[in-house]
């Protein structure tokens, strides 16, 4: 396709299909954005290569990549006279149910455009009509838009099927392919797609969409190519250029906080404060997200912030012809004699505010939706999704005011409505998550120029003369500073490729014997699908030192000698032509219920208020009867646990102390961790020029602080990178000394660093972006005996295994425990840090020691 300079439309008609121009005009887009001219280039060109379409949320990401498809879909059936499609024409893979009913709505983009294609868009997953799905796997057509779970239970129950269903697929299109990246789901996502193409015996054109895409390099775009594709042959990676500077508007807020601990017990008197600014932004916003990082906080500032606009002591108003309607539910969930509602809940001292949205959550009327008075509304995974669905329903109200406070649950693309301002509490997950978050705002309908627009909000420890000097650098801040400046600069995390993933090797070999048991199966045919063209490519490296043996062999054999085993051989004539089949129990591991997702879930527990589930709740901590909890914004006191259903029984009430969700925040990446530092080492006039430039408004409190904490830095670090306090483990002032070393490295190589230092006997923690090296034994010449064992590392170092071995692995993923120790540790060993690498930081180190020895 030759490269087109307009930015109109109907300049592309020569691959736009007419009925599509036509339905785009109707739609009132008169500019084609950059990602769909890019997308329209490179889809339109007939080629089979593989494209990533990059763009920031909203960008238009879905419909470049759906609009030359479905235009390619009209000629060809115009120019065959055929209008019978044999088999799905596009395979769409979405991380959640949520966005499959989105993109199935009759008003979504996808669905409209489909419609006047004539081609159905067919969603698949738990919560569709059975009989709808087996319809369409009867006489496949369209649109499939599908979980990746739900795609693996096709090719175990209808494996015969798939070939018919999907050999006429002319492309896969994967929704926020970021968010499978280093995941037990990524690699199961790529490995269905490399047992489809072996099925179909063809290449499948892939297309992902993502709003981040790591830093940007050629290095990195690489990296996400040969995710997408690990056998990748491509030489010219197409990416489109998005500039993201102009798009963003950032607003930041530090808070100190005299009982601020890392893990996360911040005072009320601060978390009032930050939600009293919150109020101000959202006064006279009616609609709008609070994103934090924990369920634990999306259920403390819910909770807070309804409590300081009043809405829990306000009572819907209610008409008396839906009274008897009232009592009849209400009599119901109870499960006792009618009686009104009001009196029952005034004998039982139970608050009726709640009563709304529980007996109506199945209806969704817009009178419920109206009069329920709360402004503030959590939203997380552990919610009932009948809950959330009524949250996401008054977001969609036009005149209903709603502030839905979330977790990551509203990270990707669900639609609810026009959204103007969003709120971060705490640094973000990740830049990638941080990007997500603010491509959430500036989304009115029909207004492309809008600038996403973000408050951020960093607690740190209030500081005084007694202060630990880790405190004094404000790294949460310093955090957060050079999350903005990655996303200044359209750089995010990259993938890391390294995993094994064994236990999604175990699921998907599994249901690779599974699927083939009619015809059985090869050890080299394994091998192809899974490791050359699959995602599992690091299963060539040898198992151990001791013979030729590969990790993937040592998989089969693990699986076939255990007891009871899994799986069974038919020896042929060579090793190689070695045929593999089930064993019986092999079969009841795949037919058992949950045997589709590959990662592993947490144990939850069901929250009941009487016969109404509120949603579930993890059990983070040892909850016990009359512990106080909030959830879905209000408190609940616990009345009963049964362990055998999983099961929590709850009550309501107003008074007690809560107690929360557990969740802590996770390591800041190396790319951020790069950028704290170059932060840190600016002079005071390049500091505050960057403060200017990547932040929009900043009070003048929370710029001296930020300005003292880079004073610390100069008088501690500029010239070290080890530092000595006088704290002990509750921060108090005493006379021994703690010693912190920032090696200015990521999580993979922080945690290297650690376990050799602890395979050396010293006690060493990683702590966010240093190590904190404890004189347990109060030795008098502690840098001396440091110095000595490090020397002592350097000269003999340990390899991964031994490291490995004397630390202990246990299995952590979902299907770990069919496998042995052995594998276990090679799974941990090929994730550490190189020898190098720890090797060069621990050589730092001792230069350091013995500057301080001097």
């Amino acid at each position: 396709m030759k490269k087109q300079n307009s930015n109109n439309f109907e300049a592309y008609n020569e691959f736009i299909h007419k009925s599509v121009l036509a339905w785009i005009k109707d739609k009132n887009w008169t500019t084609v954005r950059p990602i769909q001219q890019f997308a329209l280039e490179q889809l339109s060109n007939n080629t089979e290569d593989d494209l990533i379409l990059f763009a920031p949320t909203a960008g238009g990401k879905t419909m470049a990549a759906f609009i030359p498809l479905l235009s390619e879909y009209l000629k060809k059936r115009n120019d065959t006279n055929d209008d019978q499609q044999k088999g799905y024409y596009i395979l769409y893979i979405c991380p959640t149910k949520a966005l499959i009913n989105q993109q199935a709505e009759e008003e979504n983009d996808i669905s409209q455009l489909a419609k006047i294609c004539n081609i159905p868009v067919t969603p698949w997953m738990g919560d569709v009509a059975v009989g709808k799905k087996e319809r369409s796997w009867e006489s496949p057509d369209g649109i499939l838009v599908i979980t990746p779970e739900s795609l693996e239970a096709r090719f175990v129950k209808k494996y015969y099927d798939i070939e018919r269903c999907f050999g006429n697929l002319r492309a896969i299109v994967i929704d926020e392919l970021h968010i499978y990246f280093e995941s037990e789901r990524g690699a199961q996502v790529i490995s269905l797609l490399s047992r489809l193409e072996a099925i179909v015996s063809k290449r499948i054109q892939r297309i992902a969409l993502s709003a981040t895409l790591g830093d940007g390099s050629d290095k990195d775009l690489k990296a996400v190519y040969d995710f997408l594709r690990p056998n990748n042959s491509l030489k010219n990676l197409p990416k489109a250029n998005i500039d993201y500077k102009s798009e963003i508007t950032i607003h930041l807020e530090i808070f100190e906080d005299e009982d601020f601990t890392e893990i996360g017990n911040q005072s009320e008197k601060t978390r009032r404060e930050i939600a009293n600014s919150i109020n101000l932004i959202f006064d006279e916003q009616q609609k709008g997200i609070i994103f934090t990082n924990s369920r634990r906080e999306a259920e403390r500032f819910t909770n807070l912030l309804n409590n300081m606009e009043n809405a829990l002591t306000k009572l819907p108003d209610w008409s008396k012809d839906k009274e008897e309607d009232e009592k009849a539910e209400y009599d119901e969930l109870e499960g006792s004699p009618k009686e009104h509602k009001r009196s029952k809940a005034k004998k039982e001292n139970i608050n009726p505010e709640v009563f709304p949205m529980q007996n109506y959550q199945d209806k969704f009327n817009s009178d419920n939706l109206l009069t329920d008075p709360r402004k503030y509304w959590p939203h997380h995974g552990s919610l009932n999704k009948t809950i959330r669905s009524h949250a996401e329903k008054r977001m969609r109200l036009k005149d209903v005011p709603c502030i839905l406070v979330a977790t990551t649950t509203l990270e990707l693309g669900i639609d609810i409505g026009e959204i103007k301002k969003v709120a971060q509490i705490g640094p973000g997950i990740s830049v990638s998550s941080l990007r997500q978050r603010l491509g959430r705002s500036g989304r009115p309908r029909n207004n492309q120029n809008s600038k996403p627009e973000l408050y951020i909000y960093v607690r740190e420890a209030f500081i005084d003369e007694n202060s630990e000097i880790i405190n004094r650098l404000r790294l949460p801040s310093f955090q957060t500073l050079a999350q903005i400046a990655l996303l200044n600069e359209g750089k995010f995390e990259s993938p890391n490729l390294d995993k094994l993933h064994l236990s999604t090797v175990v699921q998907q070999l599994l249901s690779l014997l599974y699927q083939s048991r009619e015809n059985s199966i090869s050890r080299k045919d394994i091998e192809q699908i899974l490791v050359e063209n699959g995602p599992f490519k690091n299963l060539k490296a040898p198992l151990n030192g001791f013979d030729e043996t590969n990790i993937l062999r040592g998989i089969l054999r693990r699986l076939l000698t255990r007891t009871p085993a899994l799986i069974d051989i038919d020896i042929q004539e060579s090793e190689d032509k070695i045929e593999y089949f089930l064993t019986s129990h092999g079969e009841k591991i795949i037919n058992a219920p949950n045997f589709f997702t590959a990662f592993k879930t947490p144990i939850e527990y069901t929250v009941k208020l009487h016969s109404t589930v509120l949603g579930t709740l993890g059990l983070g901590h040892n909850y016990g009867v009359m512990d106080k909890i909030i959830y879905n914004g209000k408190t609940y006191e616990i009345t009963g646990i049964n362990h055998n259903n999983r099961v929590i029984e709850v009550r309501n009430t107003e008074s007690g102390s809560p107690v929360y969700f557990s969740g802590d925040a996770l390591f800041p990446s190396e790319e951020v961790i790069n950028k704290m530092k170059d932060l840190y080492v600016l002079d005071n006039k390049s500091f505050e020029d960057f403060l200017s430039k990547n932040i929009n408004s900043l009070n003048e409190k929370s710029k001296v602080l930020l300005l003292k904490a880079k004073d610390e830095f100069v008088k501690y670090l500029n010239e070290n990178s080890l530092i000595i306090d006088l704290i002990d483990e509750k921060g108090d002032r005493i006379s021994r000394k703690v010693f912190i070393w920032f090696p200015w490295v990521g999580e993979k190589e922080l945690l290297g660093i650690v376990d050799a230092l602890k395979h050396a006997k010293i006690n060493a923690v990683a702590f966010r972006v240093c190590i904190i090296l404890k004189n347990s034994n109060n030795d008098s010449d502690f840098l001396k005996t440091l110095l000595k064992k490090i020397e002592s590392i350097l000269k003999s170092f340990p390899s991964s295994s031994e490291i490995i071995r004397n630390k202990g692995v246990f299995y952590s993923e979902k299907f770990d425990h069919f496998l042995t120790p052995t594998l276990w540790r090679k799974e941990r060993e090929l994730s550490q840090s190189s020898h190098q690498k720890v090797m060069a930081k621990l050589d730092e180190l001792k230069v350091e020691i013995s500057k301080h020895l001097k």
